[in-house]
């Protein structure tokens, strides 16, 4: 589990355990960019998966050798509330 997310009216706040918080320090640092444009690009990857897994989508993981590609689990359990909470911020991912 890589942290906790919490919605309160209009505002949303995410804590990551600490072995998130170390990997996106680290990547910030390998790709010279601070850390909120980092866990930006992270999130809105998190958000691209759940909508393309909501319509239906199998994302595959590719690695350089092929043995190691696999299909990520699919994160969206029930489609009907990933609509009612994703739609309104679709737009944003075309």
């Amino acid at each position: 589990n890589g942290g906790s997310m919490v919605a309160k009216k209009n505002k949303v706040t995410i804590t990551l355990t600490d072995e998130a918080n170390d990997a996106l320090r680290k990547f910030a640092k390998i790709t010279k960019r601070n850390l909120e444009e980092v866990a930006s690009d992270a999130f809105r990857t998190y958000m691209w998966l759940l909508f393309e897994q909501m319509e239906g989508a199998t994302i595959t993981a590719h690695h350089k050798n092929s043995k190691e590609n696999r299909d990520l689990e699919n994160l969206v359990e029930n489609k009907k509330v990933a609509e009612k909470y994703l739609k309104p911020f679709r737009h944003l991912f075309r």
